[in-house]
């Protein structure tokens, strides 16, 4: 006969669809970022983010949640090359780091 329990299905991590090969289908006006502390892997977000703009709105925010000692300026530099930051609030031991990106021309201003 047949079992009446459920199949169970597992998707392993080489399955899953990686964020990068996605498009997006709407834009965002906010993308928050707080993955797991100490791993760098604020800034690998980040930097998807700012290669995916069509993931953002015209005048969206990028915030990243992080412990302060992780904090690490990123520009073009670095490799972000379309998100700027622009405001930093402390809140005990949470540091979150404001960006959003801007037209070449609007940075003379």
């Amino acid at each position: 006969g047949r079992s009446s329990s459920p199949t169970r299905s597992r998707t392993t991590s080489s399955a899953r669809a990686s964020p990068s090969s996605r498009s997006a289908s709407r834009a965002f006006d906010y993308i928050y970022i707080a993955p797991p502390q100490y791993k760098g892997l604020w800034k690998e977000a980040l930097l998807l983010v700012d290669a995916h703009l069509d993931w953002l709105s015209e005048d969206a925010w990028v915030i990243v949640q992080i412990h302060p000692i992780e904090y690490e300026r990123l520009d073009k530099n670095t490799g972000l090359n379309n998100l700027v930051e622009f405001d930093q609030r402390h809140y005990g031991s949470t540091l979150l780091v404001f960006y959003d990106h801007r037209d070449v021309g609007a940075e003379a201003l």
